[in-house]
């Protein structure tokens, strides 16, 4: 019975370390074996790029090119398609076309539901008036019917009724009512005579004091308007120092604030130059560009071939970009072939690189700079400096 279960726990011992191996296999490959990548690109008419991308003897394979406005994508795994962004836009397009064809198809349904509904529309109009005009006939056929059992003696006698109705109202409004108001307006006109008389009379001894008053008034009136004038302006100047204090007072707020302003970045200008200052920070900082500058140079191309031709146009400016392309001759070196051109604007040429990218190198480089005891306190410091600011 000891050996049997002795024996399970050996076979689950071997179980767990083959799993363990295997996935300790796994990680080591991934870590170990390198993403190889190439790129091309070429500039004459068009920009066209051709990259690579492959791991593991081509087990994950990435394409990308770029041509006539076009980037496509390609990601194979273990040598079948994983995906395709052309296949992928294409069934966009295929989606939205039925998406089309579908609204197409409901508006063309709407518009043959419209079309039905007019012609509907147009016959009960037409069953409207075919019945309006029967029982039209039918009201005139009982009207005909009515009057010619109606007695005509009655009707005589209502005519004769409304024409002397008829005859009273026209001579109460056109012969006694004109009477009346030409003779209400009669004695309005001797009633205004009179009092006219009576007020020439009173006028003649009073004549000359009604012209000095009306001078005196047109006095008062020139006066008045004179005053009113310098008032106005007097107002206006008194007005003038307070607009001044007004003004002053905004330039002294502004100045104020400019002076807040000024202060606030001359006090963080401090800060900052305190946080590099700083020895523990500058060992720090060192130590960051370091790993930065490794990580540079495991990722850079081995391989580089630069042939270019360039020329802005303008001579200076072609001189000038040239002294500055000159600065990276130490990098680039003799794999790059610039030829200026100072007469014409272009910019021609081919480019290929090809490089590799090892994962465990970079876990290695970030792995180092995370426990170095510089950057740590570096990370610290840019906390508390981030507060404070």
């Amino acid at each position: 019975m000891i050996n049997l279960i002795l024996l399970i726990l050996k076979i689950l011992v071997i179980i767990l370390a083959s799993i363990l191996g295997i996935l300790l296999s796994l990680v080591l490959i991934v870590l170990l074996v390198p993403i190889r990548y190439q790129l091309y690109g070429e500039k004459k008419d068009e920009i066209r790029l051709e990259g690579k991308a492959s791991w593991l003897l081509h087990l994950i394979y990435l394409r990308f090119t770029y041509e006539s406005n076009k980037f496509i994508i390609r990601l194979r795994i273990f040598g079948k398609l994983f995906y395709d962004s052309q296949n992928y836009n294409d069934k966009k397009k295929k989606i939205k076309r039925e998406k089309k064809k579908k609204n197409k198809k409901v508006k063309a349904g709407k518009r043959r539901g419209k079309k039905s509904r007019k012609v509907n529309k147009e016959n009960e109009d037409k069953v409207r008036t075919s019945r309006e005009i029967k029982e039209n006939r039918i009201a005139e056929e009982a009207a005909d019917n009515v009057v010619g059992k109606v007695n005509p003696g009655y009707i005589h006698e209502a005519i004769d009724d409304i024409k002397d109705t008829i005859i009273e109202k026209a001579k109460e409004e056109f012969i006694e009512e004109p009477i009346e108001k030409a003779m209400d307006k009669d004695k309005e006109k001797t009633d205004k005579d009179k009092r006219d008389n009576s007020i020439m009379e009173s006028i003649d001894g009073t004549n000359e004091t009604e012209e000095d008053s009306w001078d005196f008034h047109k006095d008062s009136e020139t006066y008045k308007g004179l005053f009113g004038k310098i008032k106005a302006f007097l107002q206006k100047i008194l007005k003038i120092p307070k607009k001044i204090i007004e003004l002053i007072t905004k330039i002294k707020n502004s100045i104020k604030k400019l002076y807040f302003i000024i202060t606030e970045i001359l006090e963080k200008w401090h800060k900052i130059k305190a946080f590099l200052k700083n020895e523990v920070n500058k060992k720090g900082i060192k130590n960051t560009f370091r790993s930065i500058k490794k990580i540079f140079n495991h990722i850079r191309p081995r391989k580089l071939k630069i042939d270019v031709e360039f020329g802005t146009g303008d001579p200076c400016s072609t001189g000038q970009l040239l002294g500055g392309l000159a600065v990276f001759y130490g990098y680039y070196g003799e794999a790059a072939h610039i030829v200026p051109n100072f007469e014409t604007a272009i910019l021609e040429g081919t480019i290929f690189c090809k490089g590799r990218i090892r994962l465990f190198t970079l876990l290695i480089i970030c792995i180092k700079l995370i426990f170095n005891r510089e950057f740590r306190k570096l990370i610290e410091n840019f906390n508390a400096f981030k507060e404070e600011l």
